[in-house]
């Protein structure tokens, strides 16, 4: 068995870079504090289901104008807790969609919070799905039913419009790239949450 002579050997330093989530996380931070985003999710929530018994008066008030005149009452009692049920868990995806897609706008696209050095960060879209969101709900609450979809576009876009505009004026002094696609974006954004 012969050996080969090996070149000097150096001192090799490995660089470790993490995993593949720990370099994602590093490239593209998190804007949005999580419970910020866990708080805004919970608010919301709580407003629906403080929203529960004005809801079942207005279904039990719409049902018997729909429903068969031969149905029981349990029946459609029954019917009607079932759709509130559905509705609500319904809604919380719902919610939880319109986080996750704020969070990745937010990552990706439009990299500053509202405060940039403190803990609990806030960035622009998550902003606008609170904003909306909680103006619909308290609005439907103080209403008593939900406004049609196209009642509440307009003042949704103005209160889209005011939070893009108030977040970029307190923002002004950091680095912010593409500002005009990303109102572009907070628009669309905050249109599609009033449609739906």
């Amino acid at each position: 068995m012969t050996t080969l002579p090996s070149a000097a050997r150096k001192d090799v330093t490995v660089d470790y870079q993490g995993t593949a989530r720990e370099r994602r996380k590093m490239e593209f931070p998190r804007i949005t504090t999580s419970w910020v985003s866990w708080s805004i999710f919970a608010i919301v929530m709580a407003l629906i289901l403080v929203r529960i018994p004005q809801t079942k008066a207005y279904l039990d008030q719409q049902v018997p104008l729909e429903a068969p005149a031969d149905m029981e009452p349990e029946l459609v009692e029954l019917s009607v807790s079932v759709a509130l049920l559905l509705g609500v868990v319904a809604f919380m995806m719902v919610l939880g969609i319109y986080l996750s897609v704020a969070s990745y706008l937010e990552r990706h696209l439009f990299k500053v919070s509202l405060l940039a050095t403190s803990t609990p960060r806030i960035g622009l879209f998550t902003g606008i799905v609170g904003v909306t969101v909680l103006f619909v709900q308290l609005w439907a609450l103080i209403a008593g039913a939900m406004p049609e979809p196209a009642l509440r576009f307009l003042p949704v876009l103005g209160v889209t419009v005011l939070t893009t505009a108030a977040f970029l004026f307190a923002t002004r002094s950091q680095k912010q790239p593409k500002r005009g696609l990303v109102i572009v974006l907070a628009m669309v954004f905050g249109c599609a949450i009033a449609v739906f």
